[in-house]
């Protein structure tokens, strides 16, 4: 493929106190023909001689004055591109720290090229000597993504990926700024059925990946928030709508009755958080409303249906409705997600 078939994908790398390795990695995509835009998240002064090196006409530095954050950097890109390379198919995100060689990004931006409908995803495969933080790290990422969001995806926190062009105005919204904002995109894009291709790449660490500014506590802290976000509301859900149940069937002894009081309180929680924690809909109350008492409908027919089947079959009340809410909970959050609060992205870029 020619260096000219590369400058419809400018790679976007985001730099904070970067190194030699960054004008290194520069000077070897520039040669391949790829615009590069450059984001210095509130670097400093002292490294002003680095990104001085890196000036060239295909080279286009952002700064920002402060640190913001990945997440940040890679928006303020994004934003950067939709206003003033319109006609890119899409991008290439690389870090700044060494971990990604020059010909992986470069099989990243074919596999954009062949599949521009596509996330690309360039994941590593932990094998061979991995610092022990990352490799568990990925390990327990990978597998709580795969159990809340139900894909598999071999290494969550790549920072190495191809984004077409139309997904780009939707990464805008989400409002994570760290770390955390690649596994929001990853949410996000499975969430919406975008599609994903996994390519394989290297697995680089240089000095135990001593020159990585992850903060091991801080940062995988916010990158679990963003699990606990999405399990955390069902669980305490279905507790509020365990407890009314238990209260009102002990002075009732009606299931339906109970069920329908419980359901009720644990639905309106669920929709106020839904709505303004988990999803951050922007969209009408009224609509959201009717399409949450269509759903809650559903679920209370459901549950009543699934209590009085378990209840037949021996068990205790209380535990057939603890069967039930875990049955459950996991398809009011599907039908939630995909019917009651779509996102919704906005088209304006500024």
């Amino acid at each position: 493929m020619t260096a000219t078939a590369y400058n419809v994908i400018p790679i976007v790398i985001p730099a904070y106190e970067p190194d030699q390795k960054l004008i290194n990695l520069v000077l070897a995509l520039r040669s391949e023909g790829f615009p590069l835009i450059i984001v210095d998240d509130g670097s400093g002064p002292a490294f002003d001689t680095i990104f001085n090196a890196l000036a060239a006409p295909s080279v286009t530095l952002l700064r920002h004055d402060h640190n913001l954050g990945k997440g940040q950097a890679l928006k303020t890109a994004f934003n950067h591109i939709l206003k003033s390379h319109p006609q890119s198919l899409g991008v290439v995100t690389a870090d700044a720290d060494g971990q990604h060689l020059p010909v992986d990004i470069i099989h990243v931006a074919k596999g954009l090229i062949e599949q521009p409908q596509h996330l690309i995803l360039g994941c590593r495969h932990f094998t061979g000597k991995i610092p022990l933080r990352s490799k568990l790290g990925n390990m327990l990422t990978r597998a709580v993504f795969s159990a809340l969001i139900g894909k598999k995806i071999t290494d969550t926190q790549t920072g190495l990926r191809g984004i077409p062009t139309h997904l780009m105005p939707a990464l805008l919204n989400i409002h994570s700024k760290g770390y955390e904002y690649e596994l929001e995109m990853l949410i996000y894009a499975v969430s919406h059925h975008i599609p994903i291709t996994q390519l394989p790449i290297a697995t680089i660490y240089e000095n135990n990946n001593a020159c990585s500014h992850f903060n091991p506590l801080i940062d995988s802290v916010k990158i679990y928030f963003v699990f606990l976000r999405f399990s955390g509301m069902g669980l305490i859900t279905a507790l509020v709508d365990f407890l009314v149940f238990t209260l009102f069937f002990m002075f009732s002894n009606t299931i339906f009755l109970s069920e329908c009081l419980a359901r009720g309180s644990g639905g309106l929680f669920s929709f106020v958080a839904g709505k303004h924690l988990i999803f951050k809909s922007k969209g009408s109350y009224q609509g959201e409303l009717l399409k949450f008492f269509l759903l809650w409908s559903m679920l209370l027919l459901s549950s009543y249906m699934m209590i009085l089947g378990a209840h037949a079959l021996g068990f205790n009340i209380y535990v057939s409705k603890i069967i039930t809410q875990i049955l459950l909970v996991v398809a009011s959050f599907s039908i939630q997600r995909m019917f009651v609060f779509p996102y919704r992205p906005q088209t304006s870029t500024e």
